[in-house]
């Protein structure tokens, strides 16, 4: 019995400091970006929905040549729910619109 005591006194702190290192760590690596924020996700879902569904060889956008007049007309059509909208449901819809803003530098 003494010595499960012994070895107890010894193992417990060390085993402490493990388990707090690896949450220091942990901590760190979410605070460099390790964690995907609401925006990344929506900017990940938007390009996806874009390149998908808007923006390929059979899509309302046929892979047209994008600069800022084209992307400000799809961001207006999208907000509006014009045209390009009817065909995404409002999480799409907006996540498009915030991948287009951020993508090009739209305010």
């Amino acid at each position: 019995m003494k010595l499960i005591k012994t070895l107890m006194a010894m193992w417990l702190p060390m085993l402490s400091a493990i388990i707090l290192s690896t949450t220091v760590l942990s901590g760190v690596g979410l605070a460099s970006g390790g964690l995907s924020t609401f925006a990344d996700s929506n900017y990940d879902i938007g390009k996806n929905v874009f390149l998908h569904k808007l923006y390929c060889e059979t899509c309302p956008l046929e892979q047209k040549p994008l600069d800022s007049n084209v992307i400000n007309e799809i961001v207006q059509s999208l907000s509006t729910q014009g045209e390009l909208a009817s065909g995404l449901n409002e999480k799409e819809r907006l996540a498009v619109i915030h991948f287009l803003k951020k993508r090009f530098n739209i305010l």
